[in-house]
């Protein structure tokens, strides 16, 4: 017994074709320009992920370093403290 999904939505055997009269290679630079737009937020996203880690776990160390001293950091280091709460 197949898929219901196969029987509701069956394979296309179909591929979209460009409308007569543009350019080729203008969509091959679109496609292109797209790509590397693509790939260059994705690099972004990744960079900034990157750099929210490393400071939540420098915080993390530095937070803990002063529970092992004993000895008050120049901020509070629990959360919500800040804010008064």
């Amino acid at each position: 017994m197949s898929n219901r999904l196969e029987h509701e939505f069956p394979a296309v055997r179909w591929r979209a074709a460009l409308p007569r009269g543009i350019d080729h290679d203008l969509v091959r630079t679109a496609m292109a320009r797209g790509r590397h737009l693509q790939g260059a937020a994705i690099r972004r996203g990744m960079r900034a992920a990157a750099v929210a880690v490393v400071r939540a776990l420098a915080e993390f160390i530095r937070c803990g370093a002063y529970g092992i001293a004993k000895r008050a950091p120049e901020r509070d280091c629990r959360p919500g403290a800040e804010s008064g709460a």
